[in-house]
């Protein structure tokens, strides 16, 4: 089985808004500041001291899907697996040159195993979309938002547009990783529902309970939703329903490559 191209699942959302970002004068002076300073190693020192890392001793499982994972999307290295304990469900991509993985304890404790190989793919996937990069340099960006007159709007728009647009490359690394529909549904709610109530929502079939909400969500008038496109950075959950399941038709409704 080859392994998966960066065109075969980032979505153009994802690639455009990034592209915006980087484009700007501020984030490259920002970004020569931060490597000439080794920032870049003082946040990893202080983000892993909060952490505890999932070694292969400790989880021979995991590490086995973080190296599935690698193989499959052609990542050369496997990053590292640390866990925080935070009641925030997420899981995250952290570092600039040397990539690692956060995911908080709870999220970790309430997936399947099917469902955290998938997870852990999709930010493998991340990873070789450079999203740990940008998603550094929106985090030091930051600080240098009070200092900079205008920068917060500048870069606000293309950070909001770009943080939601990523979990779409996400979805669509999940879905081409384990060729699995339901369960890409699925892993989209799977940080507000719990496995037994996951399968109850017939995700993805004639009896899909979420369908009704991402028909509302598409028939809200347009002109709040602008407004919140612009300057709220939330991936909603009916929006990213939708689009994996338009990328799933596209790919012939399961003839994905194999």
């Amino acid at each position: 089985m080859g392994a998966l191209d960066e065109k075969d699942f980032r979505h153009p959302g994802d690639i455009s808004w990034m592209n915006r970002i980087w484009e700007n004068v501020v984030i490259e002076k920002i970004q020569t500041f931060l490597l000439d300073n080794g920032i870049e190693d003082v946040y990893a020192c202080f983000d892993k001291a909060s952490c505890i890392e999932i070694s292969g001793e400790m989880s021979p499982a995991i590490q086995d899907m973080l190296a599935w994972s690698c193989d499959r999307f052609g990542l050369k290295e496997i990053p590292s697996l640390y866990v925080k304990r935070d009641y925030d469900l997420t899981a995250e991509i952290h570092g600039f040159d040397n990539p690692y993985i956060v995911i908080s304890e709870h999220f970790l404790n309430k997936l399947s195993d099917e469902m955290l190989r998938g997870i852990l793919a999709s930010r493998v996937a991340g990873i070789l979309a450079g999203h740990h990069k940008t998603m550094f340099l929106l985090w030091s960006a930051k600080f240098f938002s009070g200092l900079v007159p205008g920068f917060s709007v500048l870069v606000g728009v293309a950070s909001n547009q770009w943080m939601r647009a990523r979990f779409y490359t996400y979805d669509r690394a999940f879905l081409l990783a384990t060729h699995n529909l339901e369960l890409t549904l699925q892993s989209i709610l799977a940080n507000t529902l719990s496995e037994h109530a996951l399968k109850r929502m017939k995700c993805g079939t004639g009896e899909d309970l979420f369908d009704s909400q991402v028909k509302d969500f598409h028939h809200t008038n347009s002109i709040p939703k602008a407004y919140y496109y612009l300057f709220d950075s939330q991936d909603w959950a009916p929006e990213r329903y939708s689009e994996i399941q338009r990328f799933y038709l596209d790919l012939g409704g399961g003839q994905m490559r194999a």
